[in-house]
């Protein structure tokens, strides 16, 4: 069962990387199903591990630098198209890569009965995407929106996870919005 996890995981970061050299090469509708295919995969592999008791240290190292190219790296470069400096965008994905390494060294935390993360994930990043593909914001106003983000990342504020229902919900949005938005 660990090399099915591992090679989800793996299945993941290919699709990430291909993901961001197709969104470097202006191929949008490909790279965008590339990325929802990385999300796909992102999602799956974490819970089946843990379903068989197969999680572990190096899958959760593994699983982190997946999220680097998926969860910050794509929607960095995305926002610079979208108009935001790339000083900021490198503010943001270090204080993502911060984020990433306190939750795989720390996992979740448990207050009562539910989960929760301690900052925001940083699959947030791509809900900032949705809000700007349904609402193109102004520069100024996208910038405060990803500074915020980035603090609320590497913060202490509790944030519960979402369940998995509502993170699919949100995903198809997601998908149909940037779909519409290409075509």
């Amino acid at each position: 069962m660990k090399q099915v996890i591992s090679t989800l995981s793996l299945l993941s970061l290919t699709s990430a990387l291909a993901a961001i050299i197709f969104l470097l090469n202006g191929r949008l509708t490909i790279a965008f199903l590339s990325l929802f295919v990385a999300l796909a995969f992102d999602m799956i592999d974490g819970p089946i591990a843990r379903k068989y008791g197969v999680a572990s240290k190096q899958g959760a190292i593994f699983d982190m630098l997946t999220d680097v190219p998926l969860h910050l790296i794509f929607p960095a470069l995305l926002l610079h198209a979208f108009g935001v400096s790339i000083w900021l965008l490198g503010l943001f994905v270090l204080a993502g890569i911060f984020r990433l390494v306190r939750f795989t060294l720390r996992g979740h935390l448990d207050k009562g009965d539910k989960l929760y993360y301690q900052g925001v994930p940083v699959y947030y990043s791509h809900f900032l995407i949705l809000l700007y593909l349904l609402f193109p914001l102004p520069s100024l106003l996208l910038d405060f929106l990803l500074v915020i983000l980035g603090l609320l990342m590497v913060s202490l504020v509790p944030t519960y996870k979402l369940k998995p229902q509502y993170l699919g919900g949100l995903i198809i949005l997601y998908i149909a919005v940037a779909l519409w938005k290409l075509s």
